[in-house]
């Protein structure tokens, strides 16, 4: 408890030191007392400057001090056991070196290209790819293009769209998507949409579709239970591993495109800054 006592009272004097001490910290002298040290390196009370804020009480403010004087300690400690007991093989320095060399010219790349990156990529572009590289985007499962309502047999007018089923099952009809987005308990009535079929499978009754189903030919499939009816109509049908539809790749194959364009356009201007630094002489190979 006495040395709690000690502890509590040296960060409450550090703590006050910080928040009354508020001019230019001045050079520390070989005498002036610190905080705390690992090997050569010390930790003086001006280095606390700011850690904490003017409305903290008290504990907290100690709190904030241990913390930040335990943290620097550790930190220094791994800082000096990693130098004395890395493999003099590796080159920290060179490392160190060869990234900040990279994040000057990353920077430098980026300022070069920065009017670049307002520019558009054409649908024709991004089509051509997926044309001539489509098989690299297999499906990983079955998916369908459909339409699928689930409607409550107690739906006010349900026989509209069962009319609707028996006689002409026009998708388009205006009546009934409006008839289906008010009344439906769930609907998916986009044609151009894919889904995944185990997505549709869960959406029906049991049974109803079957999980190896690899039909697209236009099959209307009607079920119901005790509570609700259910209508599906698959338009088209791709297996696993079939290629990807465009529409579903087409965002990542635009940022391929457009990566690919800027790679070009970096390459043009490294060509003519070399090309100007060989003939200023700033370039010599020997």
């Amino acid at each position: 408890m006495h040395i709690f006592h000690n502890k509590y009272h040296l960060f409450t004097v550090v703590l006050f030191s910080l928040l009354m001490g508020c001019e230019q910290p001045k050079q520390q002298t070989s005498d002036e007392p610190f905080l705390a040290r690992v090997y050569d390196k010390k930790l003086y009370a001006k280095d606390l400057q700011g850690i904490v804020g003017h409305n903290a009480s008290e504990v907290d403010s100690a709190l904030i001090v241990k913390g930040f004087i335990e943290n620097w300690t550790r930190d220094k400690m791994m800082l000096e056991l990693a130098k004395k007991n890395m493999p003099n093989e590796i080159r920290i320095e060179r490392l160190v070196e060869d990234y900040r060399a990279d994040l000057i010219v990353n920077a430098y790349q980026e300022k070069l290209l920065q009017n670049f990156n307002t520019i558009e990529v054409a649908e024709e572009e991004v089509l051509e790819y997926y044309e001539e590289n489509k098989d690299l985007y297999p499906l990983k499962m079955p998916i369908v293009q459909c339409f699928y309502t689930k409607i409550a047999k107690k739906s006010k007018g349900i026989e509209t769209i069962r009319n609707w089923w028996k006689d002409d099952r026009d998708k388009g009809t205006e009546n009934i998507v409006n008839y289906i987005k008010e009344h439906a308990e769930s609907y998916l009535i986009e044609d151009e949409k894919w889904h995944a079929l185990k997505d549709i499978i869960e959406k029906m009754p049991k049974g109803t579709i079957k999980p190896w189903y690899s039909k697209a030919d236009g099959k209307y499939h009607y079920t119901s239970d005790d509570e609700f009816r259910y209508y599906l109509i698959i338009y088209s049908h791709l297996r696993a591993d079939e290629p990807t539809p465009f529409e579903i790749v087409k965002g990542d194959i635009t940022k391929i495109v457009l990566k690919k364009k800027r790679s070009e356009e970096l390459k043009i201007k490294t060509d003519k800054h070399y090309r100007d630094e060989l003939e200023r002489k700033n370039i010599e190979i020997l």
